[in-house]
């Protein structure tokens, strides 16, 4: 049988009207759960206040994380579909989405394919996932579907994604990195997290974790912290700094400091509540 599902979106300033267009005519069991960040007082688009599927709550905290848990904890359905707010969906996605689940009872979180500018590589069939990820492959929330009665207390990290926390590095922070981390800790915490091989939705702004930028790879060394064991690391940062240099976009010194910033965060980083992670 099939499960209901939400689609929590998060969304902030006038980027409501961005959700506005995404949204599909309405389909028995699918809500849109919203949360709206920066909002300043703004009334909402009138097409999203006279649709009977859609919730707009509003969050006047900072943080991607925090926008996300916000959205979260308003969902009610079977479903979770984690989403930002320039996707495109279609009907029969979203039906195949509640079909593999209905297929596989036993899965508690899944990651399905994501169009992307340029592609993305993902694993070549259906399979378990475990640590470290398949080789290639990486993480994004917009891929991110779960049972919203399986995952626990587990939420989104605000210390990381745009508008983290700010973890003593001056006014750095780690710019990316919450949907792995939301990964990794599902699989840590024993869930049954799978990749399935079905279209999921349209992305049509290329990711932020494609970027070389110090704060993307800080948060990317600090999500490696967390797969990888300190000895290869060694061998992993490094050559994870040479390759974000060789784009141009930033220098090997430069790469090589901000990988080394996010590692040392995971003290830190785990030293928060254990809803972020799977820490007791």
């Amino acid at each position: 049988m099939r499960k209901s599902i939400d689609i929590a979106i998060a969304t902030f300033g006038i980027r409501i009207e961005w959700v506005e267009r995404m949204l599909l005519p309405p389909i028995e069991g699918v809500r849109y759960v919203i949360s709206w960040q920066r909002h300043e007082g703004m009334p909402l688009p009138e097409g999203l206040e006279c649709r009977g599927d859609v919730e707009v709550w509003r969050l006047d905290e900072e943080g991607v994380s925090r926008n996300r848990n916000n959205a979260l904890s308003h969902c009610r359905s079977g479903l979770v579909v984690v989403a930002d707010d320039d996707l495109v969906f279609r009907k029969e996605d979203l039906e195949g989405v509640a079909d593999a689940f209905a297929d596989q009872p036993s899965i508690d979180v899944a990651l399905f394919r994501a169009d992307m500018p340029g592609g993305k590589r993902y694993p070549s069939s259906n399979c378990r996932l475990g640590l470290p990820f398949p080789k290639g492959y990486w993480v994004s929330c917009v891929e991110i579907v779960f049972r919203r009665d399986r995952i626990g207390d587990l939420q989104f990290h605000p210390g990381f994604g745009p508008g983290a926390d700010v973890l003593g590095f001056g006014r750095m922070m780690l710019g990316c990195g919450e949907d792995e981390m939301f990964v990794v800790s599902a699989i840590r915490r024993g869930y049954d997290c799978r990749y399935i091989d079905r279209r999921l939705c349209a992305h049509p702004q290329p990711s932020t974790g494609g970027r070389a930028t110090a704060p993307i790879l800080r948060g990317q060394g600090a999500v490696m912290s967390m797969i990888y064991s300190p000895v290869s690391l060694l061998l992993r940062i490094p050559l994870k700094a040479w390759r974000a240099s060789r784009n141009g976009t930033i220098n090997l010194p430069t790469a090589l400091r901000a990988l080394i910033e996010g590692v040392r965060a995971k003290r830190k980083l785990l030293a928060y509540p254990s809803r972020y992670h799977w820490k007791l």
